[in-house]
């Protein structure tokens, strides 16, 4: 009987070595990974597992997490900082009060993402990509994926969720209330209006600009 158990084991094995998804229970995985945190959402359980080192991740994941950390540390993303900067060039080449303004304004706004306490969307980006359920796959990461639990993150409530360890080893401080972190969505929110704001008034300026030249024009 043993013989059996023992050719069956190496045969799972090795579909398990083989197979194109490797998850949390992959032989390659199972040892280096720890359980985290778990949690409950309309009646069902989740645990939520991380790599003990970061180093350990597959490659594919571990650039991933690099990037979002990265972002989440700098509190803005990259995508966001070089539209930031694209912006102010282009107000500062039409060299006029209105595009000195928009700069100055820009300037601001880039300021005020990059000093604000907590950005929670960034936070739930990050904490998707460091922890993960037992099937997920390891060896890349899913948007799709990772929408969903953020998503899953979403409906346990911000403070029940951020104060969580270990995830509020990761927070600026952790006496956090949930007032603050309702003002830290509204904080982001306003951060967002405005500056879609200062970029449609900017094109708007531009467009007008652009419109009373060719009359000018006409009238020659």
């Amino acid at each position: 009987m043993r013989p059996i158990l023992s050719r069956l084991f190496y045969a799972l094995y090795k579909w398990l070595s083989l197979s194109p998804k490797k998850t949390a229970f992959h032989p390659d995985y199972n040892k280096l990974i720890h359980f985290a945190f778990s949690f409950e959402s309309d009646g069902q359980k989740y645990d939520f597992y991380h790599f003990r080192e970061a180093s350990d991740m597959p490659t594919a994941r571990y650039v991933k997490y690099s990037e979002v950390l990265e972002d989440y540390q700098r509190k803005i993303t990259s995508e966001e900082l070089l539209e930031i900067l694209n912006f102010m060039k282009s107000e500062m080449d039409k060299n006029t009060i209105s595009g000195n303004t928009n700069t100055r304004k820009a300037l601001d706004f880039a300021i005020e993402r990059a000093t604000i306490a907590l950005d929670t969307d960034m936070f739930f980006k990050f904490i998707s990509a460091a922890y993960f359920t037992k099937d997920e796959d390891l060896l890349n990461y899913d948007e799709a994926t990772a929408e969903w639990k953020i998503d899953l993150f979403r409906k346990e409530g911000l403070q029940a969720f951020f104060l969580k360890m270990p995830l509020q080893t990761f927070l600026p401080q952790t006496s956090l209330s949930t007032g603050d972190f309702m003002q830290l969505a509204k904080s982001k929110k306003n951060l967002k209006h405005f500056w879609e704001n200062l970029k449609s008034k900017a094109t708007n300026t531009k467009e007008a600009g652009s419109v009373t030249g060719q009359t000018r024009t006409g009238a020659f």
